[in-house]
Protein backbone atom coordinates (compact mmCIF):
# COMPACT_ATOMS: atom_id res chain seq x y z
CA UNK A 1 0.00 0.00 0.00
CA UNK A 2 2.91 2.34 0.64
CA UNK A 3 4.24 1.67 -2.85
CA UNK A 4 0.81 2.44 -4.35
CA UNK A 5 0.65 5.70 -2.41
CA UNK A 6 4.19 6.66 -3.41
CA UNK A 7 3.63 5.89 -7.08
CA UNK A 8 0.32 7.69 -7.37
CA UNK A 9 1.69 10.73 -5.55
CA UNK A 10 4.68 10.87 -7.89
CA UNK A 11 2.55 10.44 -11.03
CA UNK A 12 -0.25 12.82 -10.03
CA UNK A 13 -0.65 15.59 -12.57
CA UNK A 14 1.98 14.13 -14.91
CA UNK A 15 0.29 11.18 -16.62
CA UNK A 16 -3.13 10.49 -18.14
CA UNK A 17 -5.82 8.81 -16.09
CA UNK A 18 -5.46 5.69 -18.28
CA UNK A 19 -1.78 5.37 -17.44
CA UNK A 20 -2.52 6.10 -13.79
CA UNK A 21 -5.15 3.36 -13.62
CA UNK A 22 -2.81 0.90 -15.34
CA UNK A 23 -0.17 1.43 -12.64
CA UNK A 24 -2.71 1.30 -9.81
CA UNK A 25 -4.40 -1.86 -11.10
CA UNK A 26 -1.13 -3.82 -11.22
CA UNK A 27 -0.32 -3.03 -7.60
CA UNK A 28 -3.88 -3.29 -6.36
CA UNK A 29 -4.32 -6.78 -7.82
CA UNK A 30 -1.22 -7.89 -5.90
CA UNK A 31 -2.74 -6.59 -2.66
CA UNK A 32 -6.18 -7.98 -3.46
CA UNK A 33 -5.75 -10.99 -5.78
CA UNK A 34 -8.39 -10.80 -8.50
CA UNK A 35 -8.94 -11.54 -12.17
CA UNK A 36 -10.26 -8.16 -13.30
CA UNK A 37 -9.91 -4.56 -12.19
CA UNK A 38 -12.43 -1.96 -13.39
CA UNK A 39 -12.24 1.79 -12.85
CA UNK A 40 -15.71 3.27 -13.25
CA UNK A 41 -15.57 7.03 -13.86
CA UNK A 42 -18.55 9.07 -12.70
CA UNK A 43 -20.15 11.22 -15.43
CA UNK A 44 -21.96 14.05 -13.66
CA UNK A 45 -23.91 15.14 -16.74
CA UNK A 46 -25.29 11.65 -17.41
CA UNK A 47 -25.41 10.75 -13.70
CA UNK A 48 -23.89 7.37 -14.37
CA UNK A 49 -20.69 5.35 -14.05
CA UNK A 50 -18.76 4.26 -17.10
CA UNK A 51 -16.31 1.35 -17.14
CA UNK A 52 -13.61 3.49 -18.71
CA UNK A 53 -10.45 1.63 -17.69
CA UNK A 54 -10.60 -2.17 -17.50
CA UNK A 55 -7.70 -4.54 -16.89
CA UNK A 56 -7.66 -8.34 -16.88
CA UNK A 57 -10.11 -11.07 -17.80
CA UNK A 58 -13.20 -10.03 -19.74
CA UNK A 59 -11.90 -6.51 -20.33
CA UNK A 60 -13.19 -6.35 -23.93
CA UNK A 61 -16.76 -7.19 -22.88
CA UNK A 62 -16.76 -4.94 -19.82
CA UNK A 63 -15.16 -1.82 -21.32
CA UNK A 64 -17.78 0.83 -21.96
CA UNK A 65 -20.35 -0.63 -19.56
CA UNK A 66 -22.62 2.13 -18.24
CA UNK A 67 -24.29 1.87 -14.83
CA UNK A 68 -26.75 4.53 -13.61
CA UNK A 69 -25.91 5.98 -10.21
CA UNK A 70 -27.58 3.92 -7.49
CA UNK A 71 -28.23 0.89 -9.69
CA UNK A 72 -26.54 -2.51 -9.89
CA UNK A 73 -23.61 -3.17 -7.56
CA UNK A 74 -21.04 -0.50 -8.41
CA UNK A 75 -23.81 2.10 -8.82
CA UNK A 76 -25.00 1.36 -5.27
CA UNK A 77 -21.44 1.66 -3.95
CA UNK A 78 -21.09 5.06 -5.65
CA UNK A 79 -24.44 6.40 -4.45
CA UNK A 80 -23.97 5.25 -0.85
CA UNK A 81 -20.19 5.84 -0.65
CA UNK A 82 -19.75 2.40 0.95
CA UNK A 83 -17.52 -0.57 0.21
CA UNK A 84 -19.12 -3.92 -0.66
CA UNK A 85 -17.25 -7.22 -0.36
CA UNK A 86 -18.00 -10.63 -1.91
CA UNK A 87 -21.14 -9.57 -3.75
CA UNK A 88 -22.38 -11.40 -6.83
CA UNK A 89 -20.47 -10.10 -9.87
CA UNK A 90 -23.58 -10.68 -11.99
CA UNK A 91 -25.15 -7.66 -10.30
CA UNK A 92 -22.74 -5.60 -12.44
CA UNK A 93 -21.95 -7.91 -15.33
CA UNK A 94 -25.10 -9.87 -16.07
CA UNK A 95 -25.76 -10.03 -19.80
CA UNK A 96 -22.16 -9.54 -20.85
CA UNK A 97 -20.65 -12.32 -22.96
CA UNK A 98 -17.18 -13.81 -23.18
CA UNK A 99 -14.77 -14.47 -20.35
CA UNK A 100 -16.53 -11.88 -18.15
CA UNK A 101 -19.16 -14.59 -17.55
CA UNK A 102 -16.56 -16.50 -15.48
CA UNK A 103 -16.37 -13.67 -12.95
CA UNK A 104 -18.36 -14.65 -9.86
CA UNK A 105 -17.49 -12.29 -7.01
CA UNK A 106 -16.90 -8.56 -6.63
CA UNK A 107 -15.31 -6.20 -4.13
CA UNK A 108 -15.98 -2.53 -4.79
CA UNK A 109 -15.11 0.78 -3.14
CA UNK A 110 -15.97 4.40 -3.99
CA UNK A 111 -13.42 6.98 -5.11
CA UNK A 112 -14.18 10.38 -3.60
CA UNK A 113 -12.34 13.66 -3.15
CA UNK A 114 -13.93 15.64 -0.36
CA UNK A 115 -17.63 15.60 -1.14
CA UNK A 116 -17.04 14.95 -4.84
CA UNK A 117 -17.74 11.52 -6.31
CA UNK A 118 -15.02 10.59 -8.81
CA UNK A 119 -15.96 6.98 -9.51
CA UNK A 120 -15.66 3.44 -8.24
CA UNK A 121 -12.93 0.80 -8.41
CA UNK A 122 -14.28 -2.77 -8.56
CA UNK A 123 -12.30 -6.01 -8.50
CA UNK A 124 -13.80 -9.27 -9.75
CA UNK A 125 -12.77 -12.84 -8.96
CA UNK A 126 -13.60 -16.19 -10.55
CA UNK A 127 -14.23 -17.97 -7.23
CA UNK A 128 -17.08 -17.42 -4.79
CA UNK A 129 -16.10 -15.63 -1.57
CA UNK A 130 -12.77 -14.63 -3.11
CA UNK A 131 -12.14 -11.69 -0.80
CA UNK A 132 -11.35 -11.50 2.92
CA UNK A 133 -11.84 -8.76 5.51
CA UNK A 134 -8.17 -7.84 5.04
CA UNK A 135 -8.81 -7.38 1.32
CA UNK A 136 -11.76 -5.14 2.15
CA UNK A 137 -9.62 -2.94 4.40
CA UNK A 138 -6.85 -2.85 1.80
CA UNK A 139 -9.06 -1.67 -1.07
CA UNK A 140 -10.61 1.01 1.15
CA UNK A 141 -7.18 2.34 2.13
CA UNK A 142 -5.98 2.30 -1.47
CA UNK A 143 -9.17 4.03 -2.58
CA UNK A 144 -8.52 6.87 -0.13
CA UNK A 145 -4.84 7.06 -1.11
CA UNK A 146 -5.38 7.31 -4.84
CA UNK A 147 -8.35 9.69 -4.91
CA UNK A 148 -6.26 12.87 -5.07
CA UNK A 149 -4.12 11.48 -7.91
CA UNK A 150 -7.27 10.24 -9.65
CA UNK A 151 -8.79 13.73 -9.47
CA UNK A 152 -5.66 15.35 -10.90
CA UNK A 153 -5.41 12.76 -13.68
CA UNK A 154 -9.05 13.44 -14.67
CA UNK A 155 -8.28 17.17 -14.81
CA UNK A 156 -5.18 16.52 -16.93
CA UNK A 157 -7.12 14.37 -19.39
CA UNK A 158 -9.93 16.92 -19.63
CA UNK A 159 -7.44 19.69 -20.36
CA UNK A 160 -5.85 17.81 -23.24
CA UNK A 161 -8.88 15.93 -24.59
CA UNK A 162 -10.30 16.95 -27.97
CA UNK A 163 -13.42 15.92 -29.81
CA UNK A 164 -12.43 13.14 -32.26
CA UNK A 165 -14.82 14.29 -35.01
CA UNK A 166 -13.91 17.98 -35.12
CA UNK A 167 -10.61 18.19 -33.28
CA UNK A 168 -12.12 20.86 -31.02
CA UNK A 169 -11.59 21.08 -27.27
CA UNK A 170 -14.64 20.50 -25.06
CA UNK A 171 -16.44 23.16 -23.04
CA UNK A 172 -15.10 21.61 -19.84
CA UNK A 173 -11.76 23.09 -20.87
CA UNK A 174 -13.46 26.43 -21.42
CA UNK A 175 -14.76 26.33 -17.84
CA UNK A 176 -11.22 25.68 -16.57
CA UNK A 177 -9.92 28.56 -18.69
CA UNK A 178 -12.62 30.92 -17.40
CA UNK A 179 -11.62 30.26 -13.80
CA UNK A 180 -8.07 31.29 -14.62
CA UNK A 181 -9.23 34.40 -16.53
CA UNK A 182 -11.56 35.52 -13.73
CA UNK A 183 -8.67 35.24 -11.27
CA UNK A 184 -6.32 37.37 -13.39
CA UNK A 185 -8.37 39.80 -15.52
CA UNK A 186 -9.93 43.10 -14.35
CA UNK A 187 -13.60 42.71 -13.38
CA UNK A 188 -14.79 45.12 -16.08
CA UNK A 189 -12.76 43.57 -18.92
CA UNK A 190 -15.22 42.86 -21.78
CA UNK A 191 -15.57 39.23 -22.88
CA UNK A 192 -18.15 37.48 -25.03
CA UNK A 193 -19.43 34.04 -26.05
CA UNK A 194 -21.04 32.81 -29.24
CA UNK A 195 -23.43 29.85 -28.98
CA UNK A 196 -23.94 28.02 -32.28
CA UNK A 197 -26.57 25.31 -32.64
CA UNK A 198 -27.25 23.09 -35.68
CA UNK A 199 -31.03 22.97 -35.35
CA UNK A 200 -31.70 20.27 -37.95
CA UNK A 201 -28.76 17.91 -37.30
CA UNK A 202 -31.00 15.12 -35.99
CA UNK A 203 -33.13 15.37 -39.13
CA UNK A 204 -30.01 15.20 -41.33
CA UNK A 205 -28.88 12.10 -39.45
CA UNK A 206 -32.23 10.32 -39.77
CA UNK A 207 -32.70 11.34 -43.41
CA UNK A 208 -29.20 10.82 -44.83
CA UNK A 209 -27.29 8.82 -42.22
CA UNK A 210 -24.46 9.27 -39.77
CA UNK A 211 -21.79 9.98 -42.38
CA UNK A 212 -23.81 12.91 -43.74
CA UNK A 213 -24.47 14.37 -40.29
CA UNK A 214 -20.78 14.04 -39.38
CA UNK A 215 -19.83 15.90 -42.55
CA UNK A 216 -22.43 18.58 -41.76
CA UNK A 217 -20.82 19.08 -38.33
CA UNK A 218 -17.33 19.35 -39.82
CA UNK A 219 -18.64 21.76 -42.49
CA UNK A 220 -20.22 24.04 -39.87
CA UNK A 221 -17.03 24.00 -37.80
CA UNK A 222 -15.02 25.13 -40.85
CA UNK A 223 -17.46 27.98 -41.47
CA UNK A 224 -17.48 29.07 -37.82
CA UNK A 225 -13.71 29.15 -37.78
CA UNK A 226 -13.79 31.18 -40.98
CA UNK A 227 -15.97 33.77 -39.30
CA UNK A 228 -14.00 33.99 -36.06
CA UNK A 229 -10.88 36.06 -35.48
CA UNK A 230 -7.44 34.57 -34.94
CA UNK A 231 -7.56 34.89 -31.15
CA UNK A 232 -11.10 33.49 -30.75
CA UNK A 233 -11.36 29.90 -29.45
CA UNK A 234 -14.06 27.42 -30.51
CA UNK A 235 -15.26 24.58 -28.27
CA UNK A 236 -17.67 21.70 -28.88
CA UNK A 237 -20.50 21.82 -26.37
CA UNK A 238 -22.55 18.78 -27.46
CA UNK A 239 -23.34 16.78 -30.58
CA UNK A 240 -25.01 19.68 -32.35
CA UNK A 241 -23.80 22.78 -30.51
CA UNK A 242 -20.62 24.82 -30.13
CA UNK A 243 -19.35 27.70 -28.00
CA UNK A 244 -16.80 30.28 -29.10
CA UNK A 245 -14.96 32.41 -26.54
CA UNK A 246 -14.19 35.95 -27.68
CA UNK A 247 -11.64 37.55 -25.38
CA UNK A 248 -11.57 41.34 -24.92
CA UNK A 249 -14.71 41.71 -27.03
CA UNK A 250 -17.63 44.05 -26.45
CA UNK A 251 -21.29 43.31 -27.20
CA UNK A 252 -21.40 45.19 -30.52
CA UNK A 253 -18.38 43.34 -31.91
CA UNK A 254 -19.69 39.97 -30.71
CA UNK A 255 -23.01 40.69 -32.39
CA UNK A 256 -21.28 41.56 -35.67
CA UNK A 257 -19.28 38.30 -35.57
CA UNK A 258 -22.49 36.35 -34.84
CA UNK A 259 -24.15 37.88 -37.92
CA UNK A 260 -21.12 37.03 -40.06
CA UNK A 261 -21.09 33.39 -38.97
CA UNK A 262 -24.84 33.03 -39.37
CA UNK A 263 -24.58 34.35 -42.95
CA UNK A 264 -21.64 32.05 -43.76
CA UNK A 265 -23.63 29.00 -42.68
CA UNK A 266 -26.79 30.11 -44.52
CA UNK A 267 -24.98 30.99 -47.76
CA UNK A 268 -22.63 27.99 -47.97
CA UNK A 269 -24.60 24.72 -47.79
CA UNK A 270 -22.49 21.56 -48.12
CA UNK A 271 -22.93 19.24 -51.11
CA UNK A 272 -23.55 16.03 -49.16
CA UNK A 273 -27.08 15.26 -50.41
CA UNK A 274 -26.18 13.19 -53.49
CA UNK A 275 -24.14 16.13 -54.71
CA UNK A 276 -26.95 18.59 -54.08
CA UNK A 277 -26.68 21.46 -51.57
CA UNK A 278 -28.05 20.55 -48.16
CA UNK A 279 -29.40 23.50 -46.18
CA UNK A 280 -28.20 23.57 -42.60
CA UNK A 281 -30.39 25.41 -40.12
CA UNK A 282 -28.28 27.05 -37.44
CA UNK A 283 -28.76 29.62 -34.70
CA UNK A 284 -25.92 31.89 -33.60
CA UNK A 285 -26.33 33.72 -30.30
CA UNK A 286 -23.98 36.29 -28.79
CA UNK A 287 -23.74 36.80 -25.01
CA UNK A 288 -21.53 39.51 -23.54
CA UNK A 289 -19.88 40.22 -20.18
CA UNK A 290 -19.89 42.31 -18.07
CA UNK A 291 -23.64 42.88 -18.17
CA UNK A 292 -25.83 44.16 -15.37
CA UNK A 293 -23.00 43.62 -12.90
CA UNK A 294 -22.59 39.93 -13.71
CA UNK A 295 -19.09 38.47 -13.84
CA UNK A 296 -17.73 36.29 -16.60
CA UNK A 297 -18.51 32.96 -14.95
CA UNK A 298 -22.03 34.08 -14.04
CA UNK A 299 -22.72 35.22 -17.61
CA UNK A 300 -21.46 31.93 -19.02
CA UNK A 301 -23.61 29.93 -16.59
CA UNK A 302 -26.66 32.06 -17.38
CA UNK A 303 -26.07 31.72 -21.11
CA UNK A 304 -25.76 27.93 -20.81
CA UNK A 305 -29.00 27.77 -18.82
CA UNK A 306 -30.93 29.86 -21.33
CA UNK A 307 -29.34 28.15 -24.31
CA UNK A 308 -30.32 24.73 -23.00
CA UNK A 309 -33.95 25.79 -23.04
CA UNK A 310 -33.79 25.99 -26.86
CA UNK A 311 -35.70 28.95 -28.11
CA UNK A 312 -35.28 31.49 -25.33
CA UNK A 313 -32.18 32.74 -27.14
CA UNK A 314 -32.55 33.72 -30.78
CA UNK A 315 -29.90 34.27 -33.40
CA UNK A 316 -28.13 36.60 -33.22
CA UNK A 317 -28.94 38.61 -30.13
CA UNK A 318 -27.24 40.15 -27.13
CA UNK A 319 -28.58 39.27 -23.68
Amino acid sequence: MLSVYGLTSALAGHVSIGDMCDVISKHLRRLVPSSTCVFFVYDQREDDLKATYVFGEGSVAIAGLSIPLGQRLSGWVAANRQTICNSDAALDLEGLVGSSARLKTCISTPLTWGDELLGVVSLYGTELQSFSDDHCRAIEVVGRQISHAFRRAIDLDAFHRRDPLTGLPHTQQLEEMLRAIVASEPVDCPQAFLFVDIANLKWINSEYGRAASDEAVRHVVRLIRGGLRVADILFRNSGDSFVAFLSATDAATANAIAVRIRNLIAQNPPAINAGKPLMIEATVTAVASPHDGLGLNEVFALAQQRYAERGLLSAPNIH
